[in-house]
Parts: structure tokens; C-alpha cells; sequence
């Protein structure tokens, strides 16, 4: 939504509307080849997120906000919490 500004609001909800539909249409997520176990030791987690990733670098690389945004991350591993805002690069919040 933060992408929109507040005059573009039939865009904003097609464009969400959109997001949802084609991120409901494939797994995120796929299996580390030595299973969620080797993930857990050796890999970032227990799946390979990969396809997450280029979903979102499709949806989102490129573009600029236009209004606040907050996003909020835990590190399961650690418990470290770290919060993301407008200011950082479009890079950094996907």
C-alpha cells in the first residue's frame, strides 16, 4: 500500500489484490536438498526461501514508496529484532 500515494486507491487495492492472488498460486518455499534439518545447521533456515525472494524482487525492485512503511523482522535463531522504515533502500526492505 505504501507504494501508492493516498489519491491512487483503486491502484493500490488491484495491486494488493494481485500480490495475494499470484502469491497464492506457487509454494514460496522449497526443501533444502539435505532436508529442514541441514537447513536448520548448516543453511539461513529450515527452507530454502529463495523462490520468496524473486517473488518479491519482481513485485517490488525498482519501485519507491510513498508513504510510511514499518516492517519488522525476528531472527529466529537469535531472537534479534530489527525494524525496517521508508528510509532504508528498497533493497534492504525486501
Amino acid at each position: 500500500m505504501a507504494l501508492f500515494d493516498n489519491t491512487e486507491i483503486e491502484e493500490a487495492i488491484e495491486e494488493l489484490r494481485s500480490f495475494w492472488f499470484d502469491l497464492s498460486k506457487f509454494i514460496p518455499f522449497k526443501l533444502w536438498k539435505g532436508g529442514f534439518i541441514y537447513g536448520f545447521f548448516f543453511e539461513k533456515g529450515l527452507y530454502d526461501m529463495e523462490p520468496m525472494n524473486e517473488f518479491l524482487e519482481e513485485k517490488f525492485k525498482g519501485r519507491e514508496l510513498k508513504q510510511h512503511v514499518n516492517l519488522a523482522v525476528t531472527n529466529v535463531l537469535t531472537g534479534a529484532f530489527t525494524s525496517f522504515d521508508e528510509r532504508h533502500s528498497p533493497d534492504e526492505l525486501i
